[in-house]
């Protein structure tokens, strides 16, 4: 039970790379953590609940929110489930954030912090600058049940748009990651060197220790951070900059060498992986800056964060 001084945070998510940062970082804030999963695991006690399915009923979701002054919603079906279907991406992203909204705002009466994704905003093949201007038009499956549990949202909040705010992050790299990230660095850790060398596109990734900061912000700061935001690292990265980081990290040198791009493209495509690498191939930078202009500081610079996830253990402990 929370007092006065520890307002209990309800966190969906919370087990995975990006949930267990924020739980970490809610506690050093001075918050009570309640974790809402699908099961509750052992050790937990009090401080986790089970987290309903969209269609349950409405006094599951009002058990699981019960003397709580805050909502993060982070869990979500992501685009690397290959088996799943539009409709399971809806059930996930779209159906379960509208319950789950919708009993927030009448039970609880802090804010509504939705965790969505830069590809509620673009698809993966986009090219250009992703900013607070820029009208969203996702393209996959993913996307869609992402820009539609945005949508829920904000129509339940139309009332109280001081009470939600949602982030749209950038590729998150940190500990435990998956996704195209993950594969670059299974990549790196390849003995041989690598023919990325030519490619100029930039990226843009986030650290998951900023958006961690990002909804400690939402949460904390005096003035309501409302509406959507773009959250990111603030310069982005070319792909053979994220593969030498991680070498590096490992201390190793960057062991990369020079192909034509397009000659690495036709490779893809005669290899079937066009559509699996087009963040390989494409210029994708998000624009942060209105999330910054409210207060939130950005990490700077991605190299530093890729190196340390590629350092080895010190003394055989867990990474």
């Amino acid at each position: 039970m929370a007092d006065n001084h520890h307002p209990i945070v309800a966190v969906t998510g919370s087990r995975g790379p990006v949930g267990e940062a924020v739980v970490r970082q809610l506690g050093e804030s001075g918050f009570t953590v309640r974790r809402l999963s699908r099961n509750l695991f052992p050790g937990d006690g009090s401080r986790s609940a089970i987290l309903p399915p969209f269609d349950a009923p409405n006094e599951a979701f009002e058990k699981a929110l019960a003397g709580a002054v805050h909502t993060i919603h982070a869990a979500a079906l992501n685009n690397g489930n290959a088996t799943a279907g539009e409709d399971d991406f809806m059930n996930a992203n779209a159906r379960l954030t509208e319950r789950l909204a919708a009993v927030a705002h009448r039970v609880i009466p802090g804010r509504f912090v939705f965790i969505s994704s830069i590809r509620a905003v673009v698809g993966q093949g986009f090219g250009g600058t992703v900013g607070a201007s820029t009208p969203p038009a996702p393209s996959c499956s993913y996307g869609r049940s992402k820009r539609a549990g945005e949508i829920a949202a904000s129509e339940i909040f139309a009332n109280s748009a001081d009470r939600l705010t949602i982030l749209r992050p950038a590729p998150v790299y940190g500990r435990g990651m998956k996704g195209n990230l993950g594969k670059l660095l299974r990549l790196a850790g390849m003995p041989y060197p690598l023919p990325l060398a030519g490619l100029a596109n930039r990226r843009s990734l986030l650290d998951v220790e900023a958006l961690g900061r990002a909804i400690i912000h939402a949460l904390a700061n005096p003035t309501p951070v409302s509406g959507a935001y773009i959250v990111s690292d603030r310069k982005p990265v070319t792909i053979p900059e994220i593969i030498a980081a991680f070498r590096h990290g490992a201390g190793r040198s960057s062991g990369l060498f020079y192909l034509p791009p397009a000659l690495l493209e036709t490779f893809a495509s005669l290899t079937g992986q066009r559509q699996a690498l087009l963040g390989m191939f494409t210029e994708e930078i998000c624009d942060p800056s209105a999330l910054e202009d409210t207060g939130w500081i950005a990490t700077e610079n991605s190299v530093s964060g890729l190196m340390a996830l590629a350092r080895p253990p010190l003394n055989g402990a867990e990474p």
